[in-house]
């Protein structure tokens, strides 16, 4: 969504997505907190305005929590998590199968990676 925006390449949205957290980018975003957002190195208050003009709309669609460890595609804490696993010796196709349960799961755990592998343990050796 961040290259989408004008004046916004992939550099610059990798640094604004090391900078913030996903969930706090949105609500920034929404909220219109332009001191948050020019925080971030690289980015100023033009940009911030822009970002917040261009996304504001998109990010009032998004429920809480779906930027987070349930956007598999995206998430170094999925990744982490399959790593870990497959640390352990599971095959990635387990892995996969039980990180993709606890992501499309309602358990609020799921943004802190200890938790996750524990509910991973917890579902493979049941």
């Amino acid at each position: 969504m961040l290259i989408g925006i004008s004046g916004i390449g992939p550099k610059l949205a990798i640094t604004i997505l090391s900078g913030i957290l996903p969930d706090e980018l949105k609500d920034k975003i929404i909220s219109g907190d332009i001191g948050s957002l020019t925080s971030i190195p690289g980015v100023g208050a033009k940009t911030a305005k822009r970002i917040i003009v261009e996304l504001k709309d998109k990010f009032t669609k998004i429920e809480e929590g779906s930027l987070g460890f349930s956007d598999k595609l995206n998430s170094k804490l999925y990744d982490d998590a399959l790593n870990a696993l497959s640390s352990l010796g599971y095959s990635p196709q387990q892995s996969k199968q039980v990180l993709n349960h606890i992501a499309n799961g309602k358990d609020d755990n799921k943004h802190n990676i200890e938790s996750i592998i524990k509910a991973a343990l917890k579902r493979l050796n049941a």
